[in-house]
């Protein structure tokens, strides 16, 4: 056994040199499609977070996602995509904007009238979600393609949003 465990700690060097040159070699694709599927780990946890209560957490993700979206629109050579990916950024935003003016309620003691920090935010969110909901109608969806199945894929979100930001001002007595 030990001479095993021996043999794996010379080799451990020689694959992580490996490792590193293939990913310096890759092809430029291959980074997109990793930071593409950090967007998705971000709105995931975004959403993860959420869900277990944690508005902090949850801006957290949803502004590093709004940062991976700008950040793949500027990089991407689709202008379809880099549309889609503004959008997304606008949504992620919207979703931080809201998910902050929830902490901030939160910390005030959850009581309304919510502190007018709170209200601000969920204006800004309100702004950023409208900025998603015109750029996303900017796209022609007419035959299938990435641009498109990502742009259904958040669509739905940027409606969902409308009501929440609609509940989250009433609920927190926001004029």
């Amino acid at each position: 056994m030990e001479r095993l465990d021996q043999g794996f700690v010379w080799k451990l060097p020689i694959v992580l040199l490996v490792s590193v040159v293939l990913g310096l070699s890759a092809h430029p694709f291959a980074q997109l499609v990793g930071e593409q599927a950090e967007l998705e780990r971000l709105v995931r946890q975004a959403d993860d977070a959420i869900s277990s209560g944690d508005p902090h957490g949850a801006t957290l993700s949803s502004g590093k996602a709004a940062l991976m979206a700008a950040h793949l629109a500027r990089k991407d050579a689709d202008t379809a995509l880099q549309t889609v990916y503004s959008g997304a950024e606008a949504l992620f935003r919207t979703q931080e904007n809201g998910y902050r003016a929830l902490a901030l309620f939160e910390q005030a003691g959850g009581q309304p009238p919510a502190p007018i920090g709170a209200c601000q935010l969920l204006v800004l969110a309100s702004q950023h979600r409208v900025t998603a909901q015109n750029i996303f109608s900017t796209i022609e969806v007419r035959k299938p393609s990435e641009a498109t199945s990502l742009l259904q894929r958040y669509l739905p979100h940027v409606q969902e949003w409308t009501e929440i930001l609609q509940e989250l001002q009433a609920d927190f007595s926001c004029s």
